[in-house]
């Protein structure tokens, strides 16, 4: 099982899918073709929810070895704490992205979305634990926590960089697949999410439209 958990993090990061610049827009990004008719669940179990926090630095490749045994709730997704973290994950993801594409929309955002993100981020910032040593104060997270418990804290507390005041980035959505993103280019001015998977498609557009002519 630890191998099939490797192989999905490492599928994850292959497929240039983790392009956010803040763990909670990667949460986001978990499901695609949000515009199209047909919509796909890419968080579908406990392994590729395992695979993708892995990937997305969500949690260290150490946490592998004690998510293993929790990820076999592949086989009864029901039950476990791993599917009960994928739930709330599931409906933080929705509340955060109907906020945030709100705002692109120059819409106020459902406050029953505003309340569930409230409070996944209040609940996180309840955990965090306050030590010092020789080298300054740390916020750190109780070491007792499962790693699936530490994941909803880790994504909650990446929240209000992208929702708050001093977002270090304008936020995009691409315009191809409808994901989001943190725009770090140098002239902020990105339309797409990669230049792997959207940005490539832009470019050969650009270059048959200047052409006059279609691709095949």
């Amino acid at each position: 099982m630890l191998d099939r958990l490797l192989e999905a993090a490492a599928a994850w990061a292959e497929a240039d899918q983790v392009i956010g610049g803040n763990l909670s827009l990667d949460l986001c990004n978990t499901v695609s073709g949000r515009h199209r008719d047909e919509r796909r669940e890419r968080l579908s179990g406990p392994l590729e929810l395992a695979g993708w926090a892995l990937a997305a630095g969500a949690l260290p490749r150490a946490s592998a070895p004690a998510l293993e045994p929790l990820v076999s709730e592949q086989e009864v997704p029901e039950t476990g704490e791993a599917s009960a973290t994928l739930k709330r994950l599931r409906v933080l993801r929705a509340a955060l992205y109907g906020a945030l594409t709100a705002e692109l929309d120059g819409r106020l955002a459902d406050p029953p979305d505003l309340e569930s993100i409230a409070g996944a981020v209040a609940e996180a910032r309840r955990a965090l634990r306050l030590t010092q040593s020789q080298a300054g104060f740390l916020w750190v997270l109780p070491e007792k926590a499962s790693g699936w418990q530490e994941l909803e804290w880790r994504i909650a507390l990446a929240i209000p960089e992208v929702l708050g005041p001093e977002r270090p980035a304008p936020l995009r959505q691409c315009g191809r697949c409808s994901w989001l993103f943190l725009d770090r280019s140098r002239g902020r001015q990105r339309s797409w999410c990669s230049s792997r998977r959207c940005g490539n498609r832009a470019r050969v557009e650009r270059h048959y439209r200047r052409h006059g002519t279609a691709p095949d």
